[in-house]
């Protein structure tokens, strides 16, 4: 018998944690090799497609990762630039994103689930999550010579949420599930405002769930927490 590598055992084990929320939801599914029975297939085999209601489907990717612990050195603090954070989050969903791209004008709501059990080493806060889908966190003035005006708030490099890009992606989630604990499962969702078929909110919506994204005049709220403050 061939021994799976540890990039292949870890995207298998992420893929039955995921299997195992879906089945404690109630949600019936199909994986990779069973796609043909719910949907066309298009070349590319996204991991699930869900039935997230008798006429709604959810195609779903999932994502591990393998890498190494953060070195933390032996100082009183410890400080990490930014990007070398949002990179392999980044590099996840755009992986994902080719298999579900093939699916963009079939009319399915798509998500991309993060494995948590596997993330040394990968911020699973949802600030993180935000920065890495909406774009590294700036400050920018307008001048038009002469004047400056006040310092705004700005999304700038690393974009892959935006009008004109991955519309076909509906949101990103942690699985942030107790790997041994059947019954303790918990996603941590970031909805894409742009795409151009939406997560419906009252999927994935156990108590320990959370829900987070852009209202439209700006404000990044968790959706469905009163008086929830705006973080920009």
């Amino acid at each position: 018998m061939q021994r799976m590598s540890a990039v292949a055992k870890a995207a298998q084990l992420a893929e039955d944690r995921f299997a195992r929320l879906l089945e404690q939801r109630g949600y019936a599914y199909r994986r990779e090799t069973e796609l043909e029975q719910e949907i066309a297939v298009r070349g590319a085999r996204p991991d699930f497609c869900v039935r997230i209601n008798p006429q709604t489907l959810l195609l779903a990717e999932v994502k591990s990762f393998n890498r190494p612990p953060l070195a933390l050195g032996s100082g009183p603090f410890v400080q990490f630039p930014l990007e070398p954070l949002l990179k392999p989050l980044r590099c996840a969903v755009e992986e994902a994103g080719k298999q579900l791209k093939a699916y963009r004008a079939d009319g399915f709501a798509t998500i991309v689930i993060l494995d948590g059990a596997s993330a040394r080493g990968v911020p699973i806060n949802v600030e993180y999550l935000r920065d890495a889908l909406f774009g590294n966190p700036e400050r920018r003035i307008e001048a038009d010579g002469k004047t400056i005006g006040p310092w705004e708030p700005h999304r700038g490099r690393g974009q892959l949420f935006h009008i004109s890009r991955k519309r076909y992606i509906s949101a990103v989630a942690w699985n942030l599930s107790k790997p041994l604990n059947r019954e303790n499962t918990r996603l941590r969702v970031v909805h894409n405002p742009f795409s151009t078929v939406p997560l419906p909110l009252d999927v994935f919506r156990d108590k320990e769930d959370e829900h987070w994204g852009y209202e439209g005049d700006g404000r990044w709220v968790r959706f469905g927490v009163i008086g929830n403050p705006a973080i920009v």
